[in-house]
């Protein structure tokens, strides 16, 4: 049998067996079941849209001059409002900015 054709079953196994072999740290707690449990009461198989709203300002993203600097912070945004529907794959979002 040509080599070629054992590399990738051989591949695959030892991908299969290094990824099975690692252990998760001592005290972990696997949230899933928390979530599950919070998404089920919360009834978010049922979510169709969902809006949230606040105020804020705008960012400007990459213009940092330095990497420990923050980005410079834009314009206020006053009023701002995001709904995003599921059922027709839609977003709005609105605010109000004075420049």
């Amino acid at each position: 049998m040509p080599l070629r054709a054992l590399a990738i079953p051989l591949a695959t196994i030892c991908l299969t067996v290094s990824a099975l072999s690692q252990e998760l740290p001592r005290g972990h707690v696997d949230p899933f079941p928390a979530l599950d449990a919070a998404a089920r009461a919360m009834g978010v198989d049922a979510l169709r849209c969902i809006a949230f709203s606040g105020t804020g300002s705008s960012g400007k993203v990459g213009q940092n001059v330095m990497q420990s600097t923050d980005w410079p912070k834009g314009e206020p945004l006053d009023a701002y409002t995001r709904t995003i529907d599921f059922e027709n794959r839609s977003s709005l979002e609105r605010f109000r900015r004075e420049p």
